[in-house]
């Protein structure tokens, strides 16, 4: 009687581990990130994961991250309906604080790439490159 005593205590004891366990790795994978202390080095990490972008920061390494942007329901919604760069926001769950727009630009302010990240699995989920073109007034003129 002694001996199914212990094995029953044995056994509820690792229940208790087990689920307290799993508790905490269920809790951790709910928690929200707070997108506003992701650091550049983070969103970089993240972004050389993706192909495309990964092959534009090896052909511009002088590039810097010139504007980051949290997507909220609001603006994911404007983004599709806009005229000019509708394609980032396509495809998008009409999430707040899921998804961060990334805009890169290299040194010389003439090879962009936009991206965007997804946060609930640490993926880019969009990446488009961008030229632009700089005119002088004088050839405006002509």
């Amino acid at each position: 009687m002694k001996n199914n005593a212990k094995i029953f205590l044995v056994a509820g004891f690792i229940l208790i581990i087990v689920g307290f366990s799993f508790l905490f790795f269920i809790e951790k994978d709910f928690e929200k990130k707070d997108l506003l202390k992701i650091s550049d080095f983070e969103i970089i990490e993240i972004l050389k994961k993706d192909k495309d972008i990964k092959e534009y920061t090896q052909k511009y390494p002088d590039f810097k991250i010139e504007s980051k942007e949290i997507l909220t329901k609001e603006s994911i919604l404007t983004g599709q309906n806009a005229q000019d760069l509708k394609q980032i926001y396509e495809g998008l769950e009409l999430e707040n604080e899921r998804y961060i727009k990334v805009q890169l630009m290299d040194l010389a302010g003439q090879n962009g790439f936009f991206g965007v990240i997804d946060f609930e699995n640490n993926s880019v989920v969009k990446a488009f490159g961008i030229l632009l073109f700089k005119a002088s007034a004088e050839s405006i003129k002509k």
